[in-house]
């Protein structure tokens, strides 16, 4: 599947590497629905004023961000390679299967489903397992640790 970089790439890229829960963009856009901001994310809206603002509330600036990484949506990453993401940070920090689940506030089995391959992290749970192996989480979903 080939994929051309887009804003939303972009944006998606500026939100988990800042950390900005949706719940704060919508706040800020005075927004109502995390649906406000998914047009966006997923390139059905791109309008320069709109994103001018979203890139203010990351911190930055269009510019920066128009020329800045980007992160594609998990559907265009091999599945079998981001199952591995968890196991890697299980090996990397040493920790158990219980204490990265009560830190990624998910169940155990949910991590066991990842580390089996049965189902894959959310994009915001891969961008809190890199800031544990304290990677980009660009360079961790693409390369792993």
């Amino acid at each position: 599947m080939v994929h051309v970089t887009t804003i939303g790439d972009k944006l998606r890229y500026w939100r988990l590497t800042t950390g900005t829960p949706i719940e704060y963009i919508l706040e800020q856009m005075l927004w109502d629905s995390k649906k406000s901001y998914d047009q966006y994310e997923r390139d059905y809206l791109s309008d320069e004023f709109i994103i001018d603002c979203l890139a203010i509330i990351f911190g930055t600036n269009f510019a920066a961000l128009e020329s800045g990484p980007s992160l594609k949506s998990l559907k265009y990453y091999d599945r079998q390679e981001l199952a591995k993401r968890a196991d890697q940070v299980l090996d990397k920090t040493g920790m158990s299967v219980s204490s990265l689940a009560k830190r990624l506030g998910v169940a155990g089995s949910t991590v066991s489903n990842w580390t089996a391959g049965r189902t894959i992290p959310r994009l915001e749970i891969m961008a809190e397992m890199a800031t544990l192996v304290d990677m980009d989480v660009k360079e961790f979903i693409e390369k792993g640790c």
